[in-house]
């Protein structure tokens, strides 16, 4: 069994402004993931969220308690699954659509209301954020996210890093091949390959993360990184030409 980020479904402050919520096991192609939005409070007391997980009554109440729901966030076109809860419990929001999300979600009988296209908005169009995607992928464009106020680069997939313990026998095998165990967790080798000719355009993307000089990388999938981080980036971007 894998395990959980207790307690789930539960806001968790990881800095000014800034709040991660564990949730469930979510399975992919048969393997189990952890689940793990993000939640940002703008200056405007408007709430981004990033990757939702499902929506309970208690964590409904948390936000609610916290501001506005306004912006609802798909990064890459495979996290969209809960998206369609939290636009039925908040209608007003705006929802975001990552590149392919809207065929991908429509397919798997999912009725999601997109309001927006990522790539076709500043990268500054966020207050408090910087978007910053992650060029060069030949299967998706994921769109990752720099908030301002607590140094914080919020990814998907782009970067796992899933922790020994908390992961059964057979899937702590195939995170070790994959270039996903912590803690040498990075890119995993199957999505190195879909940048293959592409390296140019995804350094461009390296080099303005390093320039930002994030305190912390907060992925959906594994253990959070928060020490060391230039050294991390170095080391997990080295298989990039």
């Amino acid at each position: 069994m894998q395990s959980l980020y207790q307690p789930i479904h539960t806001l968790k402050s990881i800095g000014e402004n800034l709040w991660i919520v564990d949730g469930p096991i979510i399975h992919f192609y048969g393997m189990p993931f952890t689940t793990r939005m993000v939640v940002i409070k703008l200056a405007n007391n408007d709430l981004w969220i990033h990757s939702p997980i499902n929506l309970t009554s208690s964590l409904k109440k948390e936000l609610d308690e916290l501001g506005n729901v306004k912006y609802i966030i798909s990064p890459n076109k495979i996290h969209y699954w809960y998206i369609q809860d939290f636009q039925k419990a908040y209608p007003k929001s705006i929802t975001f659509a990552s590149d392919g999300v809207q065929k991908r979600s429509q397919r798997a009988g999912q009725s999601i209301r997109w309001d927006r296209e990522l790539k076709d908005i500043d990268r500054d169009y966020f207050p408090d954020l910087e978007i910053l995607p992650m060029s060069g992928n030949r299967f998706m464009t994921e769109y990752t996210f720099f908030h301002i106020l607590s140094k914080s680069w919020i990814v998907t997939d782009i970067i796992e890093n899933f922790e020994p313990h908390k992961i059964n026998s057979f899937f702590r095998i195939l995170a070790y091949l994959g270039g996903s165990l912590h803690p040498n967790g990075g890119t995993t080798r199957d999505q190195r390959t879909l940048f293959w000719g592409n390296h140019q355009l995804l350094n461009k993307s390296i080099d303005r993360i390093k320039s930002l000089s994030p305190d912390r990388t907060i992925m959906a999938h594994g253990k959070i990184l928060d020490q060391d981080i230039a050294s991390e980036l170095n080391r997990i971007f080295a298989w990039v030409e």
